[in-house]
């Protein structure tokens, strides 16, 4: 898939620390080499929460009661998605 950010969270990427900034990468190339939402989610795991249709969540956590971050991810079509990054860290 083709992920594109969103302009502001092209400035909170900037802004993570390590080990964070490694968790987010991580997602997200997982989510670039992914075919489909299943294949992220037999990756992922539960760190997917899917929202609707066409929108879900990837938490990026530092362990199991720690969330640094989340990708809220837009499905486009079957080729492109739009990422929003947060940051909680």
């Amino acid at each position: 898939m083709e992920v594109r950010f969103e302009k502001t969270s092209i400035i909170t990427l900037e802004s993570l620390r390590e080990p964070v900034l490694s968790e987010v990468s991580d997602a997200l190339y997982a989510l670039q080499a992914a075919p489909n939402i299943e294949a992220l989610v037999s990756v992922l795991g539960d760190d997917v929460e899917l929202v609707d249709d066409m929108h879900f969540n990837i938490a990026i956590k530092l362990n199991y009661q720690h969330v640094a971050a989340c990708l809220k991810v837009e499905l486009k079509n079957n080729e492109e998605v739009i990422v929003t990054l947060n940051s909680y860290d």
